[in-house]
């Protein structure tokens, strides 16, 4: 059980997150954890993303090229929230006022640390997402772009 501990925010959001990464996890058991990402504007999910640490990826290896972040040009696998981002920002413009979910999942089922790493940060900032919200050992963490240093 994840304890949530947002306040003033819809966590039907969290929960439903929760729920579709635990359906799409069910396929994914051959790997140690996997992430996946989810957008919402208000309450409609408008993307899903999810990891693929196993195969480089032209997305990524772009993305890097575009924001000039070396380590997707050198390691050109696709991070779930790029995954994401990517995906919408293909179907419509990014507001900055979506809610970017972000959640990390063992073998068990468990959730884990899911923090957008340095280099996806990066792109979250330049979108300006004000509404982040990840896993981080069962309980639920939220940060905007603001707080990425």
């Amino acid at each position: 059980t994840v304890r949530f501990v947002i306040r003033g925010f819809d966590m039907k959001i969290l929960e439903r997150s929760l729920n579709i990464a635990h359906q799409l996890h069910v396929n994914r058991l051959t790997q140690a954890h996997h992430i996946y990402s989810f957008i919402f504007d208000k309450n409609e999910l408008v993307s899903i993303g999810q990891n693929n640490m196993l195969t480089p990826n032209k997305k990524a290896y772009d993305i890097g090229l575009k924001y000039n972040i070396q380590h997707f040009k050198d390691y050109s696998f696709l991070h779930s929230e790029m995954d994401s981002i990517g995906k919408l920002a293909n179907k419509r413009k990014i507001t900055g006022k979506e809610h970017l979910v972000v959640i990390r999942l063992d073998y068990k089922f468990q959730t884990k640390l899911a923090k957008p790493c340095k280099n996806c940060s990066e792109v979250i900032k330049a979108f300006g997402f004000k509404n982040i919200h990840y896993t981080d050992n069962n309980q639920w963490c939220s940060m905007s772009y603001k707080d990425i240093t």
